[in-house]
């Protein structure tokens, strides 16, 4: 077994790892190459530094990585669950977390009993609980319904870009678990990168020349994913995010995608859930955030 840092050639090899891991655990695959290299594409990312891969016979078994803000993911061939690739995978991750003085979150499936007592012997500690929501795309979409004078139109990087970043900004500092408070240069190369923004899935609503409504809707191998949903304080409560999910789903039938699907924290204070259960949405996946603190000095 050979442990090294990835490389741009091993793209495609982490690509089917993924989606061996998530047709075996979740039965579909949200996986695609556009995913697994916008990782690399954040500012400051460094394959070499950030990432490790397990090798067998030239063959990618494993994968992990982490970042300046903890963010760590870790995947392992479902076919050789009994080899410790997992314990091999964060042992890897805590080592770095903790060279660089960084506590480490890492998103598991809430069910997964075998990996709940890996971390939690290796001193991890669940934190938040995060719902996967769907929709499914085979009945008519509602039709949005509109505010006076609100229109909507796919996002012009360019044009919307620093609006809608801080409009995201402002209205996920309502959640409280320090999602969405990325600066512009991180947001930017994660959200608007060429190889996974959408224009079609990417939207703004507008009045009077104000953008008063965002949505940062992208396409997954089998469905469309809307990652970022935010309304500014001074427009919530005008039925502008259902709205905006109802034209997502709309767009997104019309492409012939069978869900939309979504992520949102169990705490939201905002009221998210209910919006998405009102839109038509049911949970389908729990997940746990794990953290892993800074050992002591």
């Amino acid at each position: 077994m050979i442990e090294r840092p990835a490389t741009v050639e091993d793209l495609r090899d982490i690509t089917a790892l993924w989606q061996r891991f998530e047709v075996a655990t979740r039965g579909f695959t949200e996986t695609d190459q556009a995913s697994v290299s916008s990782d690399w594409q954040a500012v400051g990312f460094d394959l070499v530094r950030d990432t490790v891969v397990l090798a067998d016979g030239g063959q990618v078994v494993g994968y992990a990585l982490t970042d300046g803000s903890g963010d760590a993911d870790s995947v392992a061939d479902p076919a050789r669950a009994a080899e410790g690739l997992e314990e091999r995978l964060l042992a890897w991750l805590e080592h770095e977390g903790d060279a660089r003085r960084t506590p480490l979150h890492h998103y598991w499936d809430a069910g997964d009993t075998a990996a709940q007592a890996r971390f939690r012997e290796r001193g991890w500690q669940a934190g938040r609980t995060y719902w996967r929501m769907r929709v499914d795309l085979d009945a008519p979409t509602p039709e949005p319904q509109w505010p006076v004078g609100v229109t909507v139109r796919g996002l012009d990087p360019e044009r919307d870009g620093r609006t809608a970043h801080e409009i995201v900004r402002t209205a996920f500092a309502d959640i409280g678990d320090g999602s969405g408070q990325r600066t512009w240069e991180e947001w930017e190369a994660l959200m608007l990168s060429p190889d996974r923004f959408d224009a079609g899935l990417a939207l703004v609503a507008q009045e009077a020349g104000e953008v008063v409504a965002v949505s940062m809707g992208e396409l997954l191998p089998e469905s469309a994913f809307v990652r970022q949903l935010a309304v500014p304080r001074a427009h919530r409560g005008r039925g502008l995010a259902l709205a905006m999910l109802h034209e997502t789903f709309r767009r997104a039938a019309q492409r012939g995608l069978p869900v939309v699907v979504l992520g949102v924290d169990a705490a939201n204070a905002t009221g998210a859930v209910r919006l998405y259960e009102r839109a038509g949405m049911r949970i389908v996946e729990e997940f746990t955030r794990w953290d892993r603190p800074l050992p002591c000095p």
